[in-house]
């Protein structure tokens, strides 16, 4: 027997951030008759700021994307801004995009994790290497390295990263374990 669930509008990410006891922040960046999608935040610790920043775009043919921007509080009381972001399909502006975030990340004082669909290969931004390097795409037959997380946290050590095999979406989700320096908690998860 099927049981049909019907979710109101806007409340997809509250049920889950509920089911799974985490905060959370999204930022729309599509408003449909339905609803709207865009970026997620979800997260154990509490979020004390969120900002979603629209992206450069063209208007003609082209979908807004945004960085949606968190100030995460973590356990030590650091604060650290948490980012998630999927850009566009389109070359150019893609590049624009890009340009446009390692702009605003030049500009800030705490440190950051950067994460989301680049729906490209990227070697390093902001001068950062990725802190996972795993093939996400396509789903049915990963070839490619596009779903990518880079952080200018010094005392962030990566315990493990792989991909997540499952059909659920057409890219793959990334699993990655961070652990704190001795400064911090043994194991914390963001």
């Amino acid at each position: 027997m099927t049981t049909k669930v019907h979710v109101k509008k806007g409340d997809q990410v509250e049920i889950i951030a509920e089911r799974l006891d985490m905060n959370y922040i999204f930022g729309p960046n599509i408003q449909t008759g339905i609803g709207g999608y865009g970026n997620v935040i979800l997260t154990d610790f509490p979020i004390k700021k969120a900002n979603n920043h629209l992206l450069p775009y063209e208007n003609i043919g082209s979908e807004p994307r945004g960085l949606l921007e968190g100030i995460i509080k973590l356990p030590n009381n650091e604060k650290i801004h948490v980012f998630n972001t999927h850009l566009t399909l389109n070359i150019e502006e893609r590049q624009q995009q890009l340009s446009w975030i390692e702009t605003y990340l030049e500009n800030l004082e705490l440190p950051f994790i950067l994460m989301g669909d680049f729906n490209e290969e990227l070697n390093s931004i902001a001068g950062l290497k990725p802190l996972v390097n795993t093939k996400t795409f396509p789903a049915d037959n990963p070839r490619y390295s596009i779903d990518l997380i880079f952080s200018n946290h010094n005392n962030l050590k990566t315990i493990e990263s792989y991909a997540i095999n499952t059909q659920a979406s057409d890219h793959l989700p990334v699993f990655l374990k961070l652990e704190f320096n001795n400064n911090y908690p043994k194991e914390s998860s963001i």
